[in-house]
């Protein structure tokens, strides 16, 4: 059985492939407003790896944690950025789900009522991330279209 140490490392070095795959997406996509999605996103899992490094170090005082800041999974250093940005998304849908379900996971395990609630957070907002980017793969199909109802003014009949 995995213990609790090693599910916060575990947890650590997810967050660490999350936001080295949102940067290649920022870095990958052409439109301003996406890219800062990303790189907001990216920012996200940055915040969640330093809440769980500030919970190791509570838990477990002076544990040394190696961390690989250039993790990066390995179909991501195949692609090339223009063709497969919706393979990347693909892939960063299914590191959300796995994320959300982990940290679900992890707060069922936990004894501390503060870190379940910190755990049962990081859940939401993984299921938050999946939700935009399922919509982002949506929008590239060519499958989903937004529009304000403000712009169908004079379009409507009173």
């Amino acid at each position: 059985m995995i213990t609790t140490k090693e599910l916060y490392q575990r947890a650590i070095q997810n967050e660490i492939v999350a936001r080295n795959l949102y940067k290649y997406l920022e870095n990958a996509s052409t439109a301003g407003e996406i890219q800062n999605k990303y790189a907001q996103l990216a920012a996200f899992e940055d915040g969640h790896k330093n809440k769980l490094f500030n919970l190791l170090n509570r838990d477990f005082p002076g544990v040394e944690v190696e961390v690989k800041d250039n993790l990066m999974p390995e179909l991501i250093k195949s692609f090339k950025v223009a063709d497969d940005i919706k393979e990347a998304i693909k892939l960063a849908i299914e590191l959300e789900i796995d994320a959300r379900n982990f940290y679900v996971e992890m707060a069922k395990d936990t004894s501390s009522e503060e870190n379940r609630k910190l755990l049962l957070t990081f859940a939401n907002e993984e299921a938050e991330h999946k939700e935009f980017l399922e919509t982002e793969l949506l929008q590239l199909q060519g499958l989903y279209t937004w529009y304000d109802y403000s712009e169908l003014t004079g379009l409507m009949e009173d």
